[in-house]
Formats: structure tokens, sequence, C-alpha cells
């Protein structure tokens, strides 16, 4: 489950810059006003006005309704001025618009099917993980959420089949070696012999846990300062 939704996550970021490649001919002005593409707010307002002509005729009355309800009263009247005004000195280019509005509505639309199939797999993957035994135990350290627990154990399998730490370090290919010729020894390199999606979603969660007032900030801060990075 982790790597089809690793997938799916791939083609969101692939959708995303499809619509920002539409977008920066139908109304490229839109994302510096609006959120990301990604939010329900800004995915209501393109369904419902997709070009400034769309928008200047929508109105602020109803871009301030339609703003109101998909942000759930978040956002309002200044932002649907803020829009208007936009739109009404946008350089948008006229031409092929049916047909870039038809492609808008596709990604908007896989976008929204992407999005159900994470949401399946992720409640998939916490469901599993409640047949592991020792799984609550990792959900305890801070930076580690069910979706990467899961990831990590579907990659290395039941972590208790490993006699020790080395070897699952060596499985995710993250065992150091250097190459030696007499009396010289080159510098340290990661393997990456072992399994690449392992490797990956170790990196993901250090890369959180590494943060200020996460587990490993400290061990991090001690191996940056002593190798001067």
């Amino acid at each position: 489950y982790g790597r089809i939704r690793s997938a799916r996550v791939v083609e969101v970021g692939r959708c995303r810059n499809r619509i920002h490649r539409v977008l920066d001919v139908l109304f490229p002005e839109a994302p510096k006003v609006l959120p990301g593409p990604e939010t329900l707010t800004t995915q209501a307002v393109l369904r419902k006005a997709a070009t400034p002509a769309e928008v200047i005729q929508l109105g602020i009355r109803r871009l301030t309704q339609l703003l109101g309800k998909a942000s759930r009263r978040q956002l309002g009247r200044e932002k649907a001025e803020e829009l208007v005004r936009a739109a009404e000195h946008s350089v948008w280019v006229p031409d092929a618009v049916e047909a870039l509005k038809v492609e808008l509505e596709q990604e908007l639309a896989h976008w929204k099917q992407l999005t159900k199939e994470i949401e399946k797999l992720e409640k998939r993957q916490a469901e599993l993980l409640k047949a592991v035994p020792y799984a609550d135990r990792l959900l305890r350290v801070p930076g580690l959420g069910k979706v990467t627990v899961a990831r990590i154990l579907g990659e290395a399998g039941d972590l208790r089949c490993y006699p020790h730490a080395g070897a699952l370090v060596k499985m995710a290919g993250l065992n150091l070696y250097s190459l030696k010729s007499g009396k010289k020894r080159g510098k340290p390199r990661i393997a990456k012999r072992g399994r690449p999606a392992l490797r990956h979603a170790v990196h993901m969660a250090v890369l959180t846990m590494v943060k200020e007032d996460r587990p490993l900030e400290t061990y991090y801060r001690r191996l940056t300062e002593t190798n001067g990075v």
C-alpha cells in the first residue's frame, strides 16, 4: 500500500503542475490571490469561474458567498474584491479558452479522485498497523505518523526478524563504505544497495525528526557541527 500511495502522491504533484500550466494562460494572477490548487476553496472558485471574464461576471457578492462557503467562512468579501481586481487587470490569453477550461476541469476531477484514493490507502494502512503488536511503540516516537510507520514496515517487513539494527540499515542501503587504495581511504559513502523505497521512507522520516524539539535534533546538530556541514 505504501508504494501505491507514493505513486498517487507523485501523480498529485504532476496534476498540480498541469493545473498551474493551464492557469498561466487562463488566469495567471489566480495563484497569487487564491490558496494552492489543492485547497477546496480554490477548486470551488475555478470550477465556477476559471477565467478573468467569468470572475468579473460572477461579481463580488456571489464570489463572497462562494468563498465563504468553500473556506468555511475563513475567506470573504476582502478576498473576493482582491480576486476581481486581479481579474480586471489580468494579462490572460483568451485564445483556446474552451479547450483549456476542459483540461482544467479534467485535472480538477483527477485531483479529487487521487485525493480520495490516497485517503482510502491511508485508512487501509492504519487498519493494518493494528495487527502489528509493536506499532503503537513506534507511533509514540515524535515525528512518526501512521503513514510513515506503515510504509517503513511495508518495505522492511517484521522488524523482529532482523538480528540487529545493522541488518536493517543494510537492507535500506544506508550502510557506509569507502574505497581503499594502498594506504589511502576514500570518503565514506552510503552503499545504496538495499531497497530504495525503504531508504526513501526512512529519509523522509528523518527529515521530520531532526527538526527543533524532535528526537534526533541534538544528534543531528552534533553530527553537522562535527563534520562542518
